[in-house]
Formats: C-alpha cells, sequence, structure tokens
C-alpha cells in the first residue's frame, strides 16, 4: 500500500471515530421518564409510550429528565394522547405558544422551542396531558437536525489539522492552488457557476411570478445541461455520438414537465408533496406516524425545501408554481445522474480496449443509446418523490464502485461508501449498496488472497465498511425502534405495509417467479398495480412491463400499439443481455461490478415480492436503477465479436428498432397523441 493511502486511511478513520463520538457523546438525551396516572399511582416509561390498554379519563403527568446539550437547538415535537395541558420546564411554566387545537393533534402535535427554559445540565421536563377515553400516550422528540453536525464536525477536524500540521497545510495548498488557477479558466465547473449567477441576477428584474416559475426552471436545466455536455464531450470514448443522444434525452425530459401535471403519472404524489411542505413549514422531519410517507428518510424532502427557498426568495409564489420547480429539480438531477451513467458507461469499456477497439466502440454506442432512450425515462424525469435521490447516490456509487475495482484505491472505496450511506439517507433501499459493496469485497479478497501487499488494503477496507454499517445502523435504527414501540406492528422498511389493502396483494408463490408467457406480455399494452387481470401477480411481467412503460395506462390506440411493439422489441433485447452476461462471465474480472450489481437489485425485488407481497412494492421505481447495468450488458452483447456478419448486422436491427420505438413512444406520451 502507498504511504498516501496509508496516511488516507488513517486519517478517515481518525476523524469517522471522533466525529461519531463526539455525536454521541453530546447528543441530549432522556435519562429517565416516568408517568404518574389519575389515581395518582406512578411508573417508569420509556419514550415515545404508547399504553397496550384502554385506561380511565383525566389528567396523566409525564415527568420527563432530560441531560441537554450544546449541540440541541430546543426545538421538540410533542404529540400527546390525547390533549396536552401544560408544560413545566424545571418547575417555570412555558406559554402556551401553539396554535389552538394542535394540542389535541395525535398524529402530528406541536412543535415548541424549549431553549429559554432549558439548562446545560439535566433539566426535569413536566408535562400534564389529559386522557378522553382509550389508550395513553406520549411522543417526546427532539427535532434538532443532527446531520449538519455530521458534517460540520469533520469539516472543524480537519481544518484543525491543517493548522496543527504543516507538511497536511502544505500539500493542501498545493492542491487548491493547483485546482483553482492552473484548471480554473478550463474547467466546467466555473462555466456552471458564470451562468448561473448570470441567470440569477437576470431574473431579478422578473416580477411576474409565472413567467418568473420558468425562468427559475430553466435558469437551473440549462447551466447543468451545458455542464454535463461539456464533460461528457472531454471524457467519453465517442463524445460527438454520447453528447447528441444526451441532448434528445434531456429534450425529450424537458418537454415532459412542460405538458404534463405533476401528478399525472404517480399514486403517492400528494403524499411526497405533504412531506415536501412540512418540512417548509417547520424545517424538521415529522413523526413517522404522521402521514402516509413520513416514515421515510428526509434527504430528498430537505433538498427540494432548500431548492424551493432559493426559487421563492424575496417572492410570493404560488402553490402551482411550487409544484413545476418541484419538478424541474427532480429533472435537473435527473440530468446530473444520466451523465454519472453515461461516465460509469465510459468507465466500463475504456478497460476493454485493445485489438477489440471498433467492435467495442460498438458496443459502447449500443449501451448509450439504450440508456439514454429508455421510454419510461420522461415519466421518471418529472416525478416528485424520493426514488431519484436513491437513484443518483445509487450512480455515484456504482461508478466509484467499477473505479475501485480496476484500481483497488483506498480512497474510492471510501466514497463507495460515502455515496452509499446518502443513498440510505435518500431511501432505505440504499441497503442494496452496502450489500454490493460487500459481496464485491469478498470476492476481490479471495481473487487477491495470495497476494499479500493487495490483501493488506481490503483488511482496512472491510474494516471501513464494518464502520460505515455501524455509523448507518446507529443513525436509522433508532428511529425505526421509536416507530415499533409506538405501534408494535409497524414493519422495519416498508412503515406503511400494514396500510395497504388488499386489493394491492399480489401472488408470492414459486409459480409467480417460474413462469412467463411472452404472448401475454406482447398482447397486453400495458399493466397495472390494480388489475390482477393485466399480469401483476407474475413476477417477470410486472417487473419487465414496469421497466419500460411503468403502471399506468393510456387509452390512446396509437400509443397501445406503440406500447406493444415495444414489449415485443424488450423481449428480442433479451438473447443480447443473455449473450452479454456470457461474454461477462468469461471476463469476470473486469465485469463483476456489473454482474454484482444486477444480481443485487433483482434479488432485492425477489426479496420485496416475498415480504412485501404488494404490487406498489414492485413497480418500475425499484427496478429502475438495474438499467444500467442491463444496458451494458445488452450493449455487450450487440456488439458480441461473432464471425458471423448477419448475427452483427441483426444485433444491430434490434437495438434500433428498440431504441426507435421507445423515442416515438416518449415523443407520443409527450405530446398525448
Amino acid at each position: 500500500m502507498h504511504k498516501c493511502q496509508i496516511s488516507i486511511f488513517y486519517s478517515t478513520l481518525i476523524v469517522a471515530v471522533l466525529s461519531f463520538g463526539l455525536m454521541i457523546f453530546l447528543t441530549p438525551r432522556i435519562k429517565e421518564a416516568a408517568i404518574i396516572k389519575a389515581d395518582h399511582s406512578s411508573e417508569t416509561v420509556f419514550l415515545p409510550f404508547k399504553s397496550n390498554d384502554a385506561r380511565t379519563n383525566g389528567i396523566y403527568t409525564y415527568k420527563i429528565t432530560l441531560k441537554n446539550s450544546m449541540l440541541s437547538s430546543g426545538n421538540y415535537q410533542i404529540i400527546p394522547d390525547d390533549c396536552l395541558i401544560s408544560i413545566h420546564v424545571n418547575g417555570k411554566e412555558v406559554k402556551h405558544l401553539w396554535e389552538t387545537g394542535k394540542g389535541c393533534d395525535s398524529k402530528s402535535g406541536i412543535d415548541i422551542n424549549l431553549k429559554p427554559y432549558l439548562t446545560r445540565d439535566e433539566n426535569v421536563i413536566t408535562l400534564e396531558v389529559e386522557n378522553t377515553g382509550g389508550y395513553i400516550g406520549l411522543q417526546f422528540v427532539d427535532t434538532t437536525f443532527y446531520g449538519a453536525y455530521q458534517i460540520l464536525i469533520p469539516f472543524v477536524l480537519c481544518v484543525l489539522s491543517l493548522i496543527l500540521y504543516r507538511n497536511v497545510r502544505v500539500k493542501v495548498c498545493n492542491w487548491l492552488k493547483n485546482l483553482f488557477w492552473k484548471k480554473a479558466l478550463s474547467s466546467p465547473l466555473l462555466s456552471f457557476i458564470i451562468l448561473i449567477l448570470f441567470f440569477y441576477f437576470s431574473g431579478l428584474f422578473i416580477k411576474d411570478g409565472s413567467v418568473y416559475r420558468w425562468y427559475f426552471i430553466w435558469m437551473t436545466v440549462i447551466p447543468v445541461f451545458i455542464t454535463c455536455c461539456i464533460l461528457i464531450y472531454r471524457k467519453c470514448i465517442d463524445p460527438k455520438f454520447s453528447v447528441t443522444i444526451f441532448s434528445l434525452c434531456t429534450c425529450l425530459c424537458s418537454a415532459y414537465i412542460c405538458y404534463h401535471l405533476y401528478d399525472q403519472y404517480s399514486y403517492d404524489v400528494e403524499a411526497h408533496v405533504q412531506y415536501i411542505q412540512y418540512m417548509i413549514d417547520t424545517g424538521h422531519s415529522p413523526n413517522p406516524a404522521g402521514g402516509w410517507l413520513f416514515y421515510h428518510p428526509s434527504f430528498y424532502y430537505r433538498a427540494v425545501a432548500g431548492f424551493w427557498a432559493i426559487a421563492s426568495y424575496g417572492r410570493h409564489l404560488n402553490f402551482e408554481e411550487f409544484l413545476k420547480i418541484s419538478q424541474a429539480f427532480t429533472l435537473t438531477v435527473f440530468i446530473v445522474y444520466c451523465y454519472l451513467c453515461i461516465m460509469t458507461i465510459n468507465l466500463v469499456f475504456r478497460m476493454q480496449m485493445d485489438s477489440r477497439e471498433r467492435q467495442l466502440n460498438n458496443s459502447h454506442r449500443f449501451a448509450v443509446l439504450l440508456f439514454l432512450l429508455w421510454p419510461v425515462n420522461a415519466i421518471f424525469s418529472g416525478r416528485i418523490g424520493n426514488d431519484i435521490f436513491f437513484d443518483l447516490f445509487y450512480a455515484m456509487a456504482f461508478y466509484w464502485m467499477v473505479k475501485w475495482w480496476y484500481s483497488q484505491n483506498l480512497k474510492n472505496y471510501f466514497l463507495i461508501l460515502i455515496f452509499s450511506s446518502l443513498a440510505v439517507w435518500a431511501k432505505t433501499n440504499g441497503l442494496i449498496l452496502i450489500g454490493a459493496s460487500a459481496i464485491l469485497l469478498i470476492c476481490g479478497f479471495f481473487i487477491h488472497y495470495r497476494r499479500k501487499p493487495i490483501r493488506g488494503i481490503y483488511y482496512k477496507q472491510a474494516l471501513l465498511l464494518t464502520l460505515a454499517i455501524s455509523v448507518i445502523l446507529c443513525l436509522s435504527v433508532p428511529d425505526k425502534l421509536m416507530r415499533l414501540r409506538s405501534d408494535p406492528d409497524t414493519p422495519l422498511i416498508v412503515s406503511n405495509a400494514t396500510g395497504l389493502g388488499d386489493e394491492l396483494r399480489v401472488e408470492n408463490n414459486f409459480n409467480a417467479f417460474l413462469t412467463f408467457n411472452p404472448v401475454k406480455f406482447v398482447k397486453r399494452p400495458y399493466t397495472s398495480a390494480l388489475n390482477p387481470a393485466l399480469g401483476r401477480d407474475n413476477f417477470w411481467h410486472f417487473l419487465l412491463k414496469t421497466s419500460i412503460l411503468g403502471e399506468f395506462q393510456e387509452t390512446s390506440t396509437l400509443l397501445k400499439v406503440s406500447a406493444s411493439m415495444l414489449s415485443l422489441s424488450l423481449l428480442l433485447l433479451m438473447p443480447l443481455f443473455f449473450m452479454g452476461i456470457f461474454s461477462a462471465i468469461k471476463n469476470v474480472r473486469i465485469f463483476l461490478p456489473v454482474i454484482i450489481s444486477v444480481l443485487c437489485l433483482i434479488g432485492s425485488m425477489i426479496v420485496f415480492r416475498l415480504n412485501y407481497p404488494f404490487s406498489c412494492s414492485n413497480d418500475f421505481r425499484y427496478i429502475f436503477p438495474a438499467v444500467l447495468p442491463f444496458c451494458v450488458l445488452t450493449g455487450m452483447g450487440a456488439g458480441f465479436d461473432s464471425k458471423k456478419r448477419w448475427a452483427s448486422i441483426l444485433s444491430t436491427v434490434t437495438v434500433i428498432l428498440f431504441t426507435s420505438i421507445a423515442t416515438a413512444y416518449q415523443i407520443l406520451l409527450v405530446f398525448k397523441y
């Protein structure tokens, strides 16, 4: 291992351990909680508390001993069952600062700042709650955003190391000088910053909200698009072709948000909008039981709330403009996602360039063409929901996973863990990435077992992986445990599964996984999460159909015919996909990250189907990240080194047929023919 990698490893380890230790030590904690019942008897309880049986009517007093800390903002969410009567902190009464009726809100409760009443040491908080019948309970939640400290504390530690250690300071100064003086003028980032500043200051003169809405959208999208085009042109194997198809993809997706409303291809969008509005109004994540999708991690919703704060700064924009700007946020992230995926495709094929350069160029073109013109792209790029953030960080982690596999660089593996953690913060499905990186680490260890220097690197990477898993569990498990305490029947992953009706339940027996009817797959243009007659009970039918068309039905005859043709052309692609798998197995040391990614994603879908047999938990949102490795393998199959010319021509025609129909379908869908 190089000395640089060793210093990076130990520095990272020390910073992570110190940051995590400081977070645990400085976070406020409840030392004791007791309840004085209506009959004046008392018992010790754990918060959140909910009784197992109905209790008598009357006043119940909760006495909480809280050890405060300097990190706490003093903001708390109190959810009583049934009505909050009064709050006392260290004997002082807290004035009624909450809205009328909120004291009896057993779902969202009240948000209150207790900082003026709290001391730095132990505090005694007394809450009187009236029970008007049935169960009793209380949730007392610290709503301070400690995620900011998880970024701030490592930053402070790094700054201290710059101050204390001269050699570190010299290296960082040289790196910054090289970055900002030698590369700045030629950097696409500089172009991006100039465009953003130009558009922003120009927008100050626009007073009409409906005009400003579209101005702000294009002010955001165009600089991101131009920057990505410059980067693709500089770094890709076939830059002109890649930029052309990337531009076509962006145009289709941009046209979609111009012509379609936010709720046109989504079932739970109102719940996502409710979550975003809650974040805008309160500044903190909601109680998981307070809304249909409130159990989701808050990263995406915080980001959209921040994006809206920038868009609406100094302006009064209406609800319609808020919805369209939220769609634009998804489109912007989707453009970056597509750029990252193109870079990953480029990286995979660049590592194989040798005497087969012409064949691999064709494979690269096929993979780019399939991915950027995938038929569900337009729908996905205009949705409001946290899936896009999961896909973004999945793409980031997958890119560095491929890069790490080729370089065995410790820094790359560290970046995998960073982006995997962010994916988990975006959506719990991000745990798939942790599993994929662990499997890849084990495979790499056994491949390089006899090489002692490389083996030492793997030990250190395993330690980093263990540390990352520990941090993720410590940050995510407490919220799950709190939800379980308040509702013991709550599933750990899909917390609203108990509220899903039987009309969404699908089969999860062996027949659902071992059969597939290609005739029905082509004849039935669409599938549906609600209609069993359209094939949702067959795992492979529902997975493949939603991966290209979603779970939404169109009434247009032209669209129905196009959908059936698209289904047929997808089946024609499958032999190329299996040929790509065969080629990848022959070059397993190059393609192992791609193979593991596909297996983990499809495997997780099967596990979800077995544990949560509901159609809405198995639709295109969950399989969409698998499109990238699918396109890589299909591109390899289409460019397979065949000695028969007719086979190469047939492969080319198949790919062009699928992408042509996919492009035509998206155009028809956007303009609603």
